[in-house]
């Protein structure tokens, strides 16, 4: 299946979505201020209280908030760089972690760790050749797409990160690739890399320059009238909404909550013969959109199944079939070994980031859809003004300042009207005529 990522920067957010055959598939979201932190940045941090009951402790990691799950051997007040590991999600504080992992394209760096673990997609020639480039004494750790690359090339990009830890040591932070690198990670062998905008086209091509020289290529702009782009939002809306339907009939309701998600398969209006050829034809059917869908929305933590049933009883093989098809799925994924009493399978995959419907329907989900209408717009209007019309709690998030930046950062005028009519997720944004 041919994958493309595409990238943009906004005024509120920049994003890396994964286009697998023209379906997305994954998406990946930092802030656009660069004073904010993003997912892999490494910071000065410090501990401000331990939690012995959590096992962890509270941190504040240059200036911001978080909690550091695993707080073994250290002490209130005590200084460390600490990586930004799981943003903040629900009414839960950030996630650090102390184990830190400088990444590139096909390398990350492990300063506190010792040996080399290596991608099982690597052949046991290229663990040999890859160990001997490699400094001695240092942690690391190798991806597949490792296999076969230059020598110069490997020994460069090592160099580039043990170069990064050793400015960390003079008071420099590691600034992570960001959406655009982590995606790309996670997809080596994507066919292109379309940037929307000359921003994300200069940092795309400034990390590629000194991570992935190989693949300069394959990093392009968008053209003008591409319309891949504003698709997008559309397709995030649909993942954000709990039913997805399954080709040939069935569906899936998927319901994501604060602790736990829960996935129902449904037949719907599915019509197959007698009750087991239905039941078995709409399982079948939903144990690859299962897989799919749990990574796109990102739903991570506890997530209960209830497949549907024949005489009150699960298909065991249902089990097989899901772990086969959730193998791909970058983040780790553990499957129960058996279906509960009642007949629902459970499984845990690993928290990354907030889910997609709690991020899209967020305050500051609801503000950078709203900037990334505003983007499009002022691209169309040339230089029109905007005015943004949106419910008083939506309005009351853009003051004079913020309105000022957007402004300048769309080389346009830019005034904001409250409406007390609208929904507070009701938002428009329209140029002068």
């Amino acid at each position: 299946m041919k994958a493309l990522i595409l990238v943009e920067s906004g005024l509120i957010e920049e994003r890396a979505s994964l286009m697998l055959g023209g379906r997305l598939a994954a998406i990946h979201v930092d802030p656009a201020d660069p004073a904010l932190p993003r997912i892999g940045d490494i910071r000065p941090g410090r501990v401000t209280r331990i939690e012995p009951a959590l096992g962890g402790a509270f941190v504040d990691c240059d200036g911001t908030a978080g909690f550091l799950p695993e707080a073994r051997g250290l002490a209130e007040g005590e200084q460390l760089p600490l990586q930004y590991a799981v943003p903040a999600h629900g009414h839960k504080l950030p996630e650090f972690t102390r184990d830190l992992g400088l990444a590139g394209f096909r390398l990350t760096f492990r300063p506190r760790g010792r040996g080399i673990g290596f991608s099982r997609r690597l052949d046991p020639a290229e663990r040999d050749r890859i160990t001997a480039l490699l400094p001695r004494g240092q942690g690391w750790l190798v991806r597949g797409h490792a296999q076969g690359c230059p020598d110069e090339l490997l020994v460069a990009e090592a160099a580039q990160l043990t170069q990064a830890w050793a400015a960390t040591g003079k008071g420099e932070h590691f600034r992570d690739g960001g959406a655009l690198a982590r995606l790309w990670r996670e997809a080596p062998d994507a066919a292109g890399i379309v940037a929307a905008d000359p921003v994300s086209y200069a940092a795309g091509r400034a990390w590629t320059a000194r991570f992935a020289p190989d693949h300069t290529e394959r990093l392009t702009r968008a053209r003008a009238d591409d319309d891949r782009f504003t698709a997008l939002d559309g397709m995030i809306e649909a993942a954000s909404q709990p039913d997805v339907p399954l080709a040939g009939g069935g569906r899936l309701v998927i319901e994501p909550g604060r602790t736990l998600a829960a996935i129902d398969v449904d037949s719907g209006d599915a019509t197959a013969g007698d009750r087991r050829s239905l039941v078995r034809a709409v399982n079948r059917r939903a144990i690859p959109e299962i897989a799919w869908q749990l990574r796109l929305r990102e739903i991570g933590g506890l997530v209960v199944i209830d497949f549907l049933k024949d005489s009150g009883r699960a298909d065991p093989g249902l089990i097989e079939g899901l772990r086969h098809a959730l193998a791909p799925d970058p983040a780790a994924i553990k499957i129960a070994a058996r279906f509960s009493e009642f007949g629902t399978l459970e499984l845990t995959r690993e928290r990354r980031s907030a889910a997609l419907a709690e991020r899209h329907a967020s305050p500051e989900g609801l503000l950078a859809r709203l900037a990334r209408r505003a983007v499009a717009e002022a691209r169309q209007s040339r230089g029109r003004p905007l005015l943004l019309t949106a419910g008083p709690d939506l309005a009351a998030r853009l003051d004079d300042a913020t309105l000022a930046r957007w402004a300048a950062a769309l080389g346009c005028p830019v005034t904001m009207r409250s409406d007390v009519a609208l929904r507070d997720d009701r938002f428009s944004v329209s140029a002068a005529r």
